[in-house]
């Protein structure tokens, strides 16, 4: 059914293009084009935000619209393909931060694709390095955080390594700028005052199986932590945007984030548990504790796929939920400590 589904939309786009061959395309236009959210993404403002403040007059169009894999929503797909098809067609440059459908099957020579990817970093294979359901977006350019991934994201997106840029990530700028992060802190304390006087756990793991078709999540029984944490800690998770409908259980100290920001919800944990998740990156310029909670290594590695971040094999660490139950805290400091990571950061991040 995906299958048929996959070549029923390519050869609806072929198709549109060959009736829309008249289209000519504008020097000055600027098409940016995201499926994270139904906004236009932060990183996409700023480049949108600095190229206003250079000389000349551009058109620029903006196309967000966050997919879900629903009825109501592909038909909403079926007319924003129509509308991504005529700017396409008519742009000078094209901003992706992911996959592309329309791009994919559509590509002039003269309009130029930029990939800024929706991640500061690859910790899980993606892209043509694992066995996808369909082709992986055409693009000119890719940008990536640093010099380290250059190699990773050129095999991944399939295109010369010249022409992948390490000009760093839009969004992680923020961490490294501290009145905002402790504007941050102060509006997450007015907002949820009983953070004060907690150790705060954020526990921020990405999705397993397929991102549309057959996403899933990693079943963690957070209840049962945050009790076994006792009263000196609170539990904030934070899930994937796509598994954000996630059901992970309650309790007094388990609290749901998922429509709070990342980086305000960094700015007051005092630990990150994460897996295969690019956040990691992002949160070791911060200096602050991280364990990596991936009990399903081995499945992962066959289905998917990851990337080590340093030469050790213990660069993914491994737990039983017994052991994070009975002392988080010690296990981040002791296990995989910033003082770890700290080294990294400096390899990986910009």
């Amino acid at each position: 059914m995906q299958s048929i589904q996959i070549t029923i939309v390519s050869f609806m786009v072929k198709f549109l293009d060959t009736i829309t061959f008249w289209l000519k395309i504008k020097p000055n236009k600027i098409t940016y084009i995201s499926y994270r959210e139904n906004k236009l993404p932060y990183s996409m403002r700023m480049i949108s935000k600095s190229l206003n403040k250079l000389e000349g007059e551009y058109e620029e169009v903006y196309l967000p619209m966050k997919f879900k894999n629903t009825l109501f929503n592909k038909i909403r797909y079926f007319f924003e393909i129509f509308r991504q098809i005529i700017h396409v067609k008519t742009s000078k440059v094209v901003v992706i931060d992911g996959n592309n459908v329309v791009i994919t099957n559509l590509k002039r020579r003269e309009t130029k694709i930029i990939q800024i990817w929706h991640a500061s970093a690859a910790i899980k294979k993606f892209g043509q390095d694992y066995k996808r359901k369909f082709p992986i977006t055409k693009c000119d350019y890719m940008i990536t955080t640093s010099s380290t991934f250059i190699d990773i994201m050129a095999s991944a997106v399939n295109i010369d390594r010249e022409n992948v840029l390490p000009l760093g990530y839009v969004d992680s700028g923020v961490l490294f700028n501290k009145k905002k992060l402790k504007k941050y802190k102060e509006e997450m304390y007015l907002k949820y005052p009983f953070l004060k006087s907690k150790k705060v756990i954020l526990y921020a793991p990405t999705f397993r199986g397929d991102a549309i078709y057959d996403k899933k999540s990693l079943q963690v029984d957070l209840k049962k932590i945050t009790e076994n944490l006792g009263e000196d800690y609170v539990v904030l998770y934070k899930m994937h945007p796509i598994i954000s409908e996630e059901n992970v259980g309650s309790h007094s100290n388990l609290y749901n984030m998922n429509n709070v920001n990342i980086y305000k919800l960094f700015s007051v944990c005092d630990v990150l548990v994460s897996d295969f998740s690019s956040i990691i990156m992002d949160f070791t310029i911060l200096e602050k504790p991280i364990l990596l909670y991936t009990p399903d290594l081995e499945e992962y590695e066959r289905e998917r796929g990851s990337l080590s971040l340093v030469s050790s094999p213990s660069s993914f660490v491994s737990f039983p939920d017994s052991v994070i139950w009975n002392g988080l805290d010690e296990i981040s400091e002791t296990v995989f400590s910033s003082s770890f990571l700290r080294p990294i950061e400096k390899e990986y991040v910009s």
